[in-house]
């Protein structure tokens, strides 16, 4: 069973199995509130990942950005590379 607040689905006795159970119980009065409360926590669970894909693309720009910022600071290559044989220690 994951967790709840990881955005996976929840198996065993969810919110709305509960307001299926308590309207049995309770009668038709409650059901059309049980509705109603369904009807609204699905709503902001929908805005609740909006807003999660929103705070994405907010780290990705970030992190571009950074990204830019940090080449500024690369050094050019040099004008004439020196030899191989130089570059390894190895004297002809």
């Amino acid at each position: 069973m994951a967790p709840r607040h990881l955005g996976f689905p929840v198996d065993g006795p969810t919110d709305a199995g509960l307001c299926a159970r308590r309207d049995g119980t309770l009668g038709r009065s409650v059901r059309g509130e049980c509705a109603r409360a369904a009807l609204l926590a699905r709503s902001v669970q929908d805005q609740a990942y909006v807003l999660a894909y929103i705070d994405g693309f907010m780290v990705l720009g970030f992190a571009v950005i950074g990204a830019l910022l940090l080449m500024l600071l690369l050094r050019s290559p040099p004008a004439q590379p020196r030899p191989l044989q130089h570059a390894r220690g190895i004297k002809a």
